[in-house]
């Protein structure tokens, strides 16, 4: 919304109006206290009435066709049926950072690309033309306007000395530790608990809400910041994650580069036992059965018996079987099943 210096980004500005569908995020609470804080109106649609907002309609379908079905990855509208946590993990081609990269070189090329709608100007050349004859509306202040994120979580016990802790983050800060004390000597809550907004994609902090009986304006949303207590630098939850985890960042993405470029990879530290393969052949359910099997100790199959594996004489050293162990190929286990590790 701040006004931005970028020759390939010049829109910006709060909007006069903005139309809007019926959907939860939409009619939140949340998010009409932003726009009414930003100063912006803003009207919703009926349910189910797509063609009251053809300007958008237009445009989600031009990036799905022209920028989502280019890139590797993509699984197409959202189903159900075919979102799993399997199918996305196997069909990932791009991190957070590389999908900025082809994100923001898709934005700029469309701001600068001459449109028969905009009587064959670019959208950016209709901006500063629109620009001219209607002044951005000013900002009074965006500090306060950044608290607005856009997922909510309910119900987060506020820790009296720690303050909400939320994906393995602790964020606290002096106003939240006053918001305790105004908790209990109002006598009003049984548990201390609060609702907060989270920004997915930045774990710097998240933004508590006052609860109404504590802030006297049931109409209108309070919001305390409340900092991470540890420094994250802008990280999203999803890369804290990925670094509580032991997993390194091998080169980062830089903006506006081509599509040949090297991307962003990423290597986890090896672990104990052998690696996987990823290029093994696929092992069968019927296989990965009987491996499961004998790795929980099922009766399923009578494990080979040995008269002796391993004694000890009487210096303590280990002395070897009297029933030689038959060799074992290192890619199958007595049963002669693929591993699975």
């Amino acid at each position: 919304m701040s006004i931005k210096h970028d020759p390939n980004f010049v829109q910006s500005g709060i909007p006069r109006r903005i139309l809007m569908d019926a959907g939860a995020g939409y009619i939140a609470q949340s998010t009409r206290s932003f726009l009414e804080a930003a100063g912006c109106e803003f009207d919703v649609t009926p349910t189910r009435s797509p063609w009251l907002k053809g300007a958008v309609e237009r445009l989600i379908r031009h990036v799905r066709d022209n920028f989502f079905r280019g890139i590797k990855g993509y699984l197409g509208k959202y189903n159900p049926d075919e979102y799993t946590d399997v199918s996305v993990k196997k069909a990932a081609h791009l991190t957070i950072e590389q999908f900025r990269v082809v994100f923001a070189n898709f934005v700029k090329e469309y701001h600068n690309t001459a449109l028969d709608r905009l009587n064959g100007l670019t959208p950016n050349q209709a901006w500063k033309k629109g620009f001219r004859s209607n002044p951005l509306m000013d900002i009074d202040d965006i500090p306060e306007l950044r608290k607005y994120k856009g997922e909510l979580v309910k119900g987060r016990v506020l820790n009296k000395n720690q303050g909400v802790f939320h994906l393995g983050n602790w964020f606290n800060s002096p106003e939240l530790q006053q918001l305790y004390l105004k908790m209990h000597k109002s006598r009003k809550f049984k548990e201390y608990k609060v609702d907060f907004l989270v920004d997915p994609l930045n774990a710097d902090d998240v933004s508590v809400i006052v609860p109404s009986v504590i802030s006297g304006d049931p109409l209108n949303i309070e919001l305390i910041t409340a900092n991470n207590t540890r420094q994250v630098n802008g990280k999203s939850f999803s890369q804290l994650r990925a670094a509580d985890k032991g997993v390194e960042i091998l080169d980062g993405a830089t903006v506006f580069v081509s599509d040949e470029s090297e991307w962003t990879t990423y290597r986890a530290p090896r672990k104990t036992g052998n690696l996987i393969n990823i290029n093994a052949d696929p092992v069968t359910p019927e296989e990965a059965e009987i491996e499961l099997d004998i790795m929980v100790g099922a009766n399923t199959y009578q494990q080979p018996t040995k008269k002796q594996v391993e004694v000890s004489n009487k210096d303590n050293s280990p002395a070897k079987s009297e029933e030689p162990l038959n060799a074992v190929d290192k890619h199958t286990n007595n049963y002669g099943v693929k591993k699975l590790w």
